[in-house]
């Protein structure tokens, strides 16, 4: 994912938090160390079974 986000450039990030394999704030946080595009931050929430 990292490669693949550093070459392109990007004039906007939408970034669900709930990724599955990786941490959503540390991507915000690879996101913010690599500029200044801006990030709409979405949390998806979990459906519990009754």
């Amino acid at each position: 994912m990292e490669r693949e986000f550093q070459n392109h450039e990007h004039q906007l990030v939408i970034l669900d938090l709930m990724l599955p394999q990786i941490e959503g704030r540390e991507v915000l946080r690879q996101i913010q160390a690599k500029g200044t595009v801006p990030v709409i931050i979405f949390v998806g929430q979990r459906q519990r079974n009754r």
